[in-house]
């Protein structure tokens, strides 16, 4: 990600944004307002990790912008699990089986793990 914000600019930023260095610093899980003052005035760069989070909650960039790409087995597990939903909500059966017990059992077999 491009960083080029200046002290002046974040201030400005956060305060269009109507948010208190306090709040900001709760938001990010930082424990004293000092770290969000040293940035403003240019004292200390923002660190990596926190330059998405900040540009989210002053609103520069969506939450889906920050987040990173899931991995593929994550993606695969939400695919079944949209596709399994809607069929619970039918009453297609066995779901709440297939989900505690991992597999799918098919008649006349004693299930595919």
């Amino acid at each position: 990600m491009n960083w080029n914000y200046t002290g002046k600019q974040l201030q400005q930023i956060r305060s269009a944004a109507g948010l208190t260095q306090r709040e900001v610093t709760d938001m990010l899980g930082l424990k004293d307002t000092a770290n969000i003052s040293d940035w403003e005035n240019d004292r200390v760069d923002v660190p990596p990790r926190h330059r998405k989070r900040l540009l989210t909650i002053y609103g520069v960039i969506h939450e889906s912008e920050e987040r990173e790409k899931r991995p593929q087995p994550v993606e695969d597990a939400i695919s079944v699990l949209k596709q399994l939903i809607p069929m619970r909500a039918e009453g297609v059966g066995k779901i709440d089986s297939i989900l505690k017990t991992g597999y799918i059992a098919n008649p006349g077999s004693k299930g595919i793990k």
